[in-house]
């Protein structure tokens, strides 16, 4: 849209500004139009969007015309955000429609009037009052305004008479000039903004100033007690002209520069400076600044009131001067007489304790009741490293105990003490920063220190430290402050060598002291006599007492709860045999439980033997855990024997059921040996179960592990076990829900519940109650060092409970040996496969029982992720014929010789070998030999089985593979579990098994 400009240069015309909001330029003409016939000369703008709307609103107006509705704005919207922005514009709304609530919703709203295009004559008087009210409420806001401004001036000369008064009142009120400055620091930031506010006293002769006071904003580098050089200074400019010192602004460097000091204040972010002289018998005696980040903070005004604050504190500066002059003639007086009473009980307080920190902090406290030193420090020197080590310091800050802690310790000739110690004389800088040469002060500790003396302690001639002391104040030391101050160090000296061997000897004791109670062996010093000269906190918790308790005791009696020595006291053999002795026993004083006891003389500088030092360490658990080794080493040698017996055994019981087989098929059916033959039959068979049941224990049986849930396969035993118990035997099975799976046999699994359960029935003779529960557990890292051979982790145990006679110690001891029974007729074999078939598991059992209180046998099988399953059930296969060819490998010649014959009378043709070497030189010579079926032995001399088998399938991989083995040995697989799909003939067969398992492996 075009904007149309208007100038009018007529004196009696009104020059208006005027923002039109329309959206037809045709509008906003008409508008200016009826301004200029009622007189005036509009500069007008025409605008139509909020954002050009929004823009105008910086820009100087006299009056907004503005349409009640445009396509994207309305007159309301407008009104809003120039309220919102708090301008006071006259805004008229001109429309060409509008009822008669918009109308009056608009002045409610803030518009001055309200008008219809069609009757613009009235826009021109309408914009007349507009102005004329708007002119009306600038004249009274302008009138509040003065009004507020003269009350506002009245109260603020009020306030500053009254704060004046009481700066008054408190200089006069008080001798203390710390507390005077404070207070009156307090009222003067009610007259005079600051954010920084100091005193300065300024000391002519010597051209320094002294901070006498600060509060406020920090400034590090001016904050320092130390004394301010005045040459250049603000203050000394103020001293000079004793006037009035007032500096603002952001660009003043160039006065800065006249004063190099400020030039950190400055860069610290401030910029405004307000100095006033303080005045004392028409002399100024020192400087009141005020500081402020702002600039142009002052006005002259400033000056005054500071000048007249400066006027009451110079009063009561000059009276503190005197007070404190007359205190400090008094304090010298005094000083004169007390100072001996004080080195002599300063030296009485020495003598009172040994310990080198306590001592040191006495010599501290001394140091400054003699001398009065703001910061004090004594250092002890080292005489092999050669450095001076911080003892310790009395009156530093944080920051300047940091600073010291961050330093390596001086060494001799090095800084302020280094030069004491190394010349054993007292060293005076009674004024610091100006002290030039070697012995320059560096400040390190920073630089408000004026004053510095340094001691040397002495014993005799010989330096042992150095105390040093710091003063804020220029100090001047007398001849006999120096005499005082060498005869204390001297004092102090001794005092502390004195304390620095005690406390090595001390240390020595308290570390021997800390070791002896530390161990965790009971530890005891006997004299000649068996009297127990010392004993340490683990023998007297061993022993249930004190060690208080034990001290003059005879060994005999506080150890074995004898009246005298024991055979064997290891005690009379080291001192009969001069050497260390020991002794291990099952000790009944302390509950029966193993201790290991050494001695071990102890000579005096004569080679004689004095005392004898005992060790006594509780052994129990490694003697437990020992026996149990040597059970679990008894048991798997009996393992491998009974294995090695079954493994032979079953060889000859081979032979004689395969013969026996044999010549009752040969027979007549009326021949009269058919009773011998099954006589011979049903010997065997028992046979085999004696060693299946060798095979279980020595953990070499064929085992089939599935997942099963024990739970389960215990309820669905619970019928066969009620009735193999019998009724007068209460069984209970609880539900346990969740139980997690295992890997085990199940057939094998069950045996060991039926073997369990049996025993208990034996122990129930007149009836009674057996319970067994399955749970889930956890065996921890404790329970695993209590039992050897477990390994932590999660299980499920069974727990097999009767109310029957229970065992005694010695019957548990030999509970899983094959062949150990207390039955009259008992094989002692039950137990034993039961200990087998959890071992071949990766399980455990245990057995808790007393006599007369029953039997828990638990035993754990270890938690597997896979999901429990029914798994694939054996079915019962006929005994068939065939007419293949089998190689036989066996190097038992009864064996071999009986197997060949079943073969061969089923029809099959069978080539023989004496072991794995044989039958494989057999194929490799007989290289278009057909052979159908490696029949294979697993255990041979020369090559086993499972060699021959993997190097047959290598020549011939369509051969089938049927082990036998009397065990299904390591060789197979590790723990005896078979390869997936290796066939096992478990030995002693009879022709007819052997016949169908010969079968199952030709047609697989």
């Amino acid at each position: 849209m075009q904007v149309a400009l208007r100038t009018s240069r007529d004196p009696q015309v009104t020059t208006l500004s005027v923002l039109i909001l329309a959206d037809r330029l045709a509008d906003a003409e008409r508008m200016v139009r009826a301004l200029r016939r009622a007189g005036f000369d509009p500069q007008w703008q025409c605008v139509h969007t909020e954002a050009e709307y929004s823009a105008h609103l910086d820009q100087p107006i006299d009056l907004i015309l503005a349409d009640y509705t445009l396509p994207q704005f309305d007159a309301l919207r407008a009104l809003h955000l120039l309220q919102r922005r708090g301008l006071d514009i006259p805004f008229i709304i001109v429309t060409g429609t509008v009822s008669e609530e918009a109308a009056v919703e608009s002045l409610k709203q803030g518009a001055a009037d309200y008008l219809l295009k069609d009757r613009l004559a009235r826009l021109g008087q309408a914009a007349k009052r507009a102005l004329q009210e708007k002119a009306a409420r600038d004249a009274a806001r302008r009138a509040a305004e003065t009004l507020s401004r003269n009350e506002h001036l009245f109260r603020r000369l009020a306030e500053q008479n009254e704060v004046l008064a009481d700066i008054a009142r408190i200089a006069s009120s008080s001798l203390d000039i710390g507390e005077v400055y404070e207070q009156c620091a307090h009222e003067v930031a009610k007259l005079i903004q600051f954010d920084r506010m100091a005193v300065n006293l300024v000391d002519v002769d010597h051209m320094v100033a002294i901070r006498a006071y600060r509060t406020g904003a920090a400034v590090p580098e001016h904050d320092e007690r130390g004394p301010i050089p005045l040459s250049g200074s603000m203050t000394w400019e103020v001293v000079q002209k004793a006037t009035t010192l007032l500096l603002q602004g952001n660009n003043n460097d160039d006065q800065l520069s006249r004063y190099s000091q400020v030039s950190g204040v400055v860069q610290a972010g401030f910029h405004s400076f307000l100095a006033t002289p303080l005045t004392a018998r028409d002399k100024v005696v020192g400087v009141i600044l005020l500081v402020s980040r702002q600039a142009n903070a002052y006005l002259p005004e400033h000056g005054h009131l500071l000048e007249r604050v400066a006027h009451q504190i110079s009063g009561a500066a000059a009276n503190a001067q005197l007070f404190a002059e007359l205190k400090e003639a008094e304090a010298r007086a005094a000083r004169s007489a007390t100072e001996k009473e004080a080195l002599l009980r300063v030296s009485r307080a020495l003598t009172c304790s040994l310990g080198l920190r306590t001592r040191t902090e006495l010599a501290l406290d001394a140091q400054q009741e003699l001398v009065g030193m703001d910061f004090v420090v004594i250092r002890f020197l080292d005489q092999s490293s050669g450095q001076l080590a911080l003892l310790g310091q009395r009156g530093g800050t944080a920051e300047m105990l940091h600073k010291i802690g961050g330093k390596p310790p001086p060494r001799i000739g090095e800084g302020l003490s280094g030069t004491v110690a190394q010349s054993g004389k007292p060293l005076v800088i009674e004024d610091l920063p100006s002290n030039s040469g070697p012995l320059h002060y560096q400040g390190s500790l920073g630089a408000g220190f004026a004053s510095y003396v340094g001691v040397p302690l002495k014993v005799e001639d010989r330096v042992v430290g150095v105390m040093s002391g710091l003063s804020r104040q220029r100090r001047r030391f007398t001849p006999s402050d120096m005499e005082l101050l060498e005869s204390f160090g001297n004092m102090v000296g001794l005092a502390l060598d004195n304390s620095r061997l005690f406390d090595q000897a001390e240390a020595q004791a308290q570390e021997w002291e800390r070791t002896f109670n530390g161990m965790s062996n009971g530890i005891f010093l006997l004299d000649a006599e068996h009297h127990i000269l010392r004993a340490n906190r683990a023998l007297a918790s061993m022993l249930g007492t004190t060690t208080d308790a034990l001290l003059g005791q005879h060994c005999y009696e506080a150890i074995h709860g004898q009246d005298a020595p024991i055979a064997g006291c290891v005690g009379r053999r080291c001192l009969a045999e001069k050497r260390p002795c020991t002794l291990v026993r099952q000790e009944p004083n302390l509950g029966s439980r193993w201790i290991s006891l050494t001695a071990e003389p102890m000579a005096n500088s004569r080679g004689a033997a004095v005392t004898i030092i005992h060790s006594v360490r509780d052994v129990t658990d490694q003697k437990r855990l020992e026996d149990q080794y040597y059970q679990a080493q008894k048991m798997e040698s009996v393992g491998r024997l009974a294995g090695g017996v079954a493994h032979d055994f079953n060889n000859l019981l081979t032979a004689i059921l395969g013969y026996a087989e044999i010549g009752q098929a040969a027979l007549p059916q009326d021949s009269p040996l058919h009773p011998y033959f099954d006589e011979i039959h049903g010997a065997g068979e028992r046979a085999a179960a004696l060693t299946r049941q060798l095979l279980a224990f020595s953990r070499r049986q064929a085992f089939h592990p599935r997942t099963v849930c024990l739970a389960d396969l215990v309820a669905n035993l619970a019928n066969m076990l009620r009735r193999l118990i019998g009724e007068d035997i209460e069984l209970d099975i609880p539900s346990t829900p969740d139980i997690w799976p295992v890997k085990a046999d199940p057939g094998q699994t069950e045996q060991v519940l039926v073997n369990l359960a049996i025993n208990a029935r034996d122990a129930m003779p007149g009836g009674g109650k057996l319970t067994i529960e399955t749970a889930n557990t956890t065996l921890d890292q404790g329970y695993a060092r209590q039992h050897a051979n477990v390994t932590p982790g999660d299980y499920v145990v069974v727990s097999v409970t009767d109310t029957g006679t229970g065992m005694s110690a010695e019957v548990k001891e030999h509970l899983f040996e094959p062949f150990f029974t207390t039955k009259p007729q008992g094989t002692g074999l039950g137990l034993a496969t039961c200990y087998g078939i959890i071992k071949q598991s990766g399980g455990h059992i245990a057995v808790d029982s007393e006599p007369g209180l029953g039997t828990i046998v638990r035993f754990y099988l270890p938690r597997t992720g896979e999901d429990a399953s029914d798994g694939p059930q054996a079915q019962p296969v006929a005994a068939p014929k065939g007419n293949e060819t089998i190689l036989l490998a066996e190097d038992e010649a009864a064996v071999r010789e009986m197997t060949a014959t079943g073969l061969r009378h089923l029809g099959y043709s069978v080539l023989e070998a004496r072991d794995g070497t044989e039958a494989l030189r057999f194929l490799q010579e007989h290289a278009s030999a057909t052979v159908h079926l490696l029949l294979t032995d697993v255990v041979m001399p020369q090559m086993g089985g499972k060699e021959l088998a993997d190097k047959v399938k290598a020549l011939r991989p369509d051969i089938r593979v049927l082990f036998m083995s009397g065990y299904a040995s390591e060789s197979i697989a590790p723990g005896g579990e078979l390869e997936p799909g290796a066939l096992l003939l478990q030995k002693p067969f009879t022709p007819s098994s052997l016949g169908q398992k010969v079968r199952q492996a030709l047609d697989r």
